[in-house]
């Protein structure tokens, strides 16, 4: 039990920023989360130009990273955008974009995770606007974005940078989505390929006819 307390100490520990450094990495969790969210256009754009602005004054590696994603996505059509994502994330269950999936596949047990990420939110003072899942990957990027720093989020962050490690490696190196994967892996906490999906039952989504979830 010591030895499990003395890990978790070195993880907090290592999760512990200044408050210039916490306001970078806030600003940088906010730009994956924007970036993994279903294109659209209007507001979706511009808040991709108020993140570039933002990413510009932070001067870190992680805005290096994104800063090349960014211009493109701005330059890219908005149609092009949308078809790109609905290839990328929902035709195989290895890069969907919900946290539970990953964790536990077709297993009963994803509707009670459901509900727990939905209260974690709600504990947190957040309620969720539109139709999508609690467990959608960049809306709980955007809650780490903007939560307070007293709420503990180290067990979501955790479960975070496994399922994005395997998103990551089911992406070929040439998508547009491979850096703003491995700029999220900088962000969260290093966890093992091995940490996650103990539960997971193995459905048949492979590749999928349809998309699992599509405005």
């Amino acid at each position: 039990m010591g030895d499990v307390t003395e890990q978790m100490s070195e993880v907090k520990s290592a999760l512990e920023y200044s408050p210039a450094e916490q306001e970078a990495r806030s600003v940088g969790v906010a730009a994956v989360s924007w970036l993994l969210t279903y294109p659209q256009e209007g507001t979706w754009r511009d808040e991709l130009l108020e993140l570039q602005n933002d990413l510009a004054a932070a001067r870190t590696d992680v805005a290096s990273l994104l800063a090349p994603v960014l211009d493109e996505f701005l330059r890219t059509p908005v149609t092009i955008l949308q078809r790109r994502y609905v290839e990328t994330f929902d035709f195989s269950d290895k890069r969907t974009l919900y946290l539970t999936a990953h964790e536990l596949g077709d297993s009963r047990k994803r509707g009670t995770a459901l509900i727990e990420c939905k209260q974690l939110l709600e504990e947190a003072g957040y309620e969720l606007a539109g139709s999508e899942l609690p467990d959608y990957v960049p809306l709980l990027l955007e809650f780490l974005a903007v939560k307070p720093e007293t709420v503990n989020t180290l067990s979501l962050e955790q479960r975070l940078a496994w399922v994005c490690g395997q998103v990551y490696a089911a992406l070929p190196e040439e998508s547009p989505y491979y850096p703003v994967l491995q700029a999220a892996l900088d962000l969260l906490p290093e966890v093992s390929p091995e940490s996650g999906g103990g539960a997971r039952e193995e459905a048949d989504l492979a590749e999928l006819p349809y998309p699992l979830h599509y405005d």
